[in-house]
């Protein structure tokens, strides 16, 4: 139980906590009870209060919600202090245990000196995005104006940690830190993986800013003199008192401003900088496009909160993007999971990784000169695991349906230093695909697709299904890869002549679209190479 404004064991307001509700009690020399609020109260799940005191009205909010508004009558108390209080009720030989119990003063209005940058400033504003000339978006579609509310929020969240000049002296704003994720880190001239990634798939293409790789800029910075301190990806803290926590106490080397995901009537995916609190309880926001001054304006709601939290430590990830119409599942050397998994056309929901967390990442969203939202591809499914140990994980993906996909696998170091892996694929709803990731802390990670005949058969079944091959040919490939399996343990020159084959029929088919379209030609051709190369 929960006493507020306590002066004496005479004097003190309660909230009696039960299965069904919260009972609003009130002490001054006798006891009387202010009034009942039911909710639906669960087992082993957390709620988090927020108790409002303002003249005589009592307002309590549990997770975020309000639960109720209660009117007090005198004499009532002022100011005092919290307390814990726990009674055995019917059974004498209960327990109670009260743990990580933290009292912060919160002023009425706070508002951090975030700096703020507008994503329609000159000389970024007309500046292109991402890559979107790439996947076939120009011009004024293509602009830091329309889509650059994500990488705008960064840059505040970057000089409002002094962390305000690359290590050549160059000036961190949102048009160089958006070109520093288009240049980040390139291991594979063929398949350019940066700050940002991307991928086609079977019901559109998508834009992803690979979020924890700001800390590997910032780990650089710190080397080059240009920061005080790392800056270390969080998504785990999801409410409002977690946010305010971070805003006010922060850590012991500075404050927390935190990235929110919002909507309204104008967008249906926009991301500010939260950064401090009305003295009506509104968080205050930088918003980089339309600046508006709280949340009042995108419905005082948001669905998403990113931060970046002062390290000195582990900069780790794990993280993972796809389509959404295909689901991933992370399993690690216990056998324990985190994601989705399709089988049998069900999708089965797991949660056991510690730290580990999926979900849907919607696509950025701005309105067009119309005044209509419209949004940037169709968002990701994503998976992030903060902090994994060295060992061995399984990434298996998996859909209900014929699709095509692109996934971006990242493994980052505890430097923050990453391993970035691109791969395509089909997937029909009988198949699934495994991605097997050597993680290593300290070094660099391996990433790599697991091929077999089995699987190679799979696609090709899998790009007929969805048309993505024509018959003759699809039964052509089929043929050489059941004849190289045959022939592998006894004949290896036959093995590989069966794969030269199929590497022939598909290069003499490359720019023959009614036989093979070019996403299933890349995909084949990957299965193709990669088993003759492992018969050499």
């Amino acid at each position: 139980m929960i006493v507020y404004r306590y002066k004496s064991p005479k004097e003190w307001y309660l909230f009696h906590t039960y299965g069904a509700g919260i009972a609003v009690q009130k002490l001054i020399n006798e006891y009387s009870r202010l009034d009942w609020l039911n909710y639906p109260f669960e087992a082993n799940k957390t709620y988090h209060y927020d108790i409002d005191f303002i003249g005589d009205k009592v307002t309590l909010y549990i997770n975020d919600v309000k639960i109720g508004e209660i009117a007090d009558t005198p004499p009532t108390l002022e100011g005092a202090t919290i307390a814990l209080s726990a009674f055995v009720g019917a059974d004498p030989d209960s327990e109670v245990w009260f743990d990580n119990i933290k009292v912060t003063r919160i002023d009425s209005a706070i508002d951090l000196p975030v700096p703020y940058f507008n994503q329609n400033a000159l000389p970024w504003g007309p500046s292109e995005y991402d890559s979107t000339n790439s996947l076939g978006v120009f011009g004024g579609n293509a602009s830091m104006d329309r889509w650059g509310c994500a990488v705008t929020s960064i840059a505040m969240i970057l000089n409002f940690n002094h962390i305000t000049q690359f290590a050549d002296g160059t000036p961190i704003n949102p048009g160089t830190l958006n070109d520093w994720l288009k240049t980040a880190y390139d291991p594979d001239p063929k398949h350019p993986l940066r700050g940002y990634s991307s991928g086609f798939g079977s019901n559109g293409w998508y834009s992803y800013i690979n979020w924890p790789i700001i800390g590997y800029l910032t780990e650089n910075l710190v080397k080059a003199g240009k920061a005080p301190y790392d800056l270390e990806y969080d998504a785990s803290s999801q409410n409002k008192d977690q946010i305010l926590d971070g805003i006010v106490n922060g850590n012991s080397l500075a404050k927390i401003p935190s990235i929110l995901h919002v909507k309204n009537s104008q967008t249906l995916g926009h991301y500010v900088v939260a950064k401090g609190q009305t003295a009506d309880k509104i968080l205050t926001i930088n918003d980089p496009e339309w600046n508006y001054p709280d949340l009042t304006s995108f419905n005082n709601t948001y669905d998403e909160v990113r931060r970046y939290i002062p390290s000195h430590s582990d900069l780790s990830y794990i993280n993972a993007v796809v389509n959404p119409d295909i689901e991933i599942l992370l399993t690690d050397a216990q056998g324990r999971r985190t994601g989705k998994l399709v089988t049998e056309g069900k999708v089965q929901e797991y949660h056991e990784i510690p730290d580990a967390i999926y979900d849907f990442e919607p696509p950025l969203s701005n309105p067009n000169s119309a005044g209509t939202a419209e949004e940037l591809g169709t968002g990701v499914n994503e998976l992030l695991f903060k902090k994994p140990d060295t060992g061995e994980y399984t990434l298996t993906l998996s859909s209900s349906k014929n699709s095509y996909y692109t996934t971006n696998i990242a493994a980052y170091n505890s430097e923050g230093v990453p391993t970035l892996e691109k791969y395509m694929g089909i997937l029909s709803q009988e198949s699934s695909h495994n991605y097997l990731l050597s993680y290593d802390k300290i070094t660099n990670s391996s990433i790599h697709n697991e091929i077999t005949y089995q699987s190679t058969l799979q696609d090709i079944n899998s790009a007929e299904k969805q048309g993505l091959i024509q018959h003759g040919l699809a039964q052509s490939l089929s043929s050489e890869i059941k004849n190289d399996e045959e022939n592998e343990s006894k004949n290896k020159n036959a093995a590989t002549q069966h794969l030269e084959n199929g590497l022939n029929d598909l290069e003499k088919n490359q720019n023959n679209e009614k036989n093979i379209s070019p996403t299933a030609y890349e995909i084949l051709h990957y299965d193709f190479t990669t088993l003759h190369d492992a018969l050499q």
